[in-house]
């Protein structure tokens, strides 16, 4: 930023850290072709207070690649009444309380300080209206590690009749998904929020241990590959986990290992009910098809 009179320029720069910043400003006073260091500070200050790029410098619009940084003091979030504007939200509409109504529910990015573009501390907010009146009801969850998270898909995974929520956590050549439930509050009051699915049984295969989260992979890279299926009936489905590995090249790249897990859901749980263990030559058809992941009535890979 510039001072008021335009002679001394300031630059910032910031290390990333948990919570906390480390922030390195800079003061220079112009004159001429000449700048001359005035003042320079090193403070660490919260994460949400560190200065924001914006697509201006000293009142001029930035040309090329780095006009298309959002410009945080023009981005406005959306207001569902848990005290933080969302920003980046998505939405899916489907009765996820089962009580025949149509509920909403967001996946967005908290702002910080009024500023969408702040978003360094990587959390976004699962959460639900099931009383029509645009806010979030109960307990909303708060989702770490997201990369271009969003709202995707409503599934009956359990065979009950009532959908889950299908959140993309992460999009990527190996997308990662994570499932939602909404809990009802007592004596059949309003929902009391979304809580994730988690497991009820070590996973290894999966990464998962008791009391995790349970989340699903599709695609694949150089060497490993996932896809997500579905088996059983529709009262009674079985969610599948496939994935493959080898080595790329050197010994043992003529194998591959294959794990699949199968899982049944209920309620907020998901069981590992059989876990299998194979290898094969890397030359012969894996037995999933990675490209093109579907199941329980939903395309997993590649993302809609």
């Amino acid at each position: 930023m510039t001072s008021a009179d335009g002679t001394n320029l300031t630059i910032f720069g910031y290390e990333k850290f948990v919570k906390e910043t480390e922030v390195r400003t800079t003061t220079l006073s112009l004159e001429g072709t000449t700048a001359t260091v005035t003042d320079a500070s090193k403070d660490r200050i919260p994460l949400p207070d560190a200065p924001v790029p914006g697509n201006e410098l000293c009142g001029a619009p930035l040309q090329g690649s780095a006009a298309n940084f959002p410009n945080a003091t023009d981005a406005s979030g959306l207001e569902i009444g848990i005290g933080v504007a969302l920003c980046d939200v998505s939405t899916i509409e489907s009765d996820f309380t089962g009580d025949g109504g149509k509920d909403t529910v967001w996946v967005g990015i908290p702002a910080h300080n009024g500023r969408c573009a702040d978003v360094a501390d990587g959390t976004a907010v699962v959460a639900i209206d099931d009383t029509g009146d645009g806010l979030a009801d109960g307990s909303y969850v708060g989702l770490r590690g997201w990369v271009a998270c969003r709202a995707y898909a409503a599934a009956d995974l359990d065979g009950d009749g009532i959908p889950e929520l299908i959140v993309l956590i992460q999009s990527s050549a190996t997308p990662t998904y994570g499932i939602y439930e909404a809990i009802k509050g007592p004596n059949t009051e309003p929902s009391s929020g979304l809580v994730p699915v988690t497991m009820t049984s070590d996973a290894p295969a999966m990464g998962l241990s008791a009391g995790d989260p349970l989340t699903l992979t599709t695609g694949g890279d150089e060497g490993y590959s996932y896809a997500v299926g579905c088996e059983g009936s529709q009262s009674s489905p079985v969610l599948v986990q496939w994935r493959s590995e080898h080595p790329i090249e050197g010994p043992g790249s003529d194998v591959r290992d294959i794990y699949v897990t199968k899982l049944r859901l209920a309620a907020e749980t998901a069981t590992v009910i059989d876990s299998q263990h194979t290898t094969q030559a890397t030359s012969d058809p894996m037995p999933f098809d990675s490209l093109d992941s579907t199941g329980c009535g939903v395309r997993w890979f590649p993302p809609e």
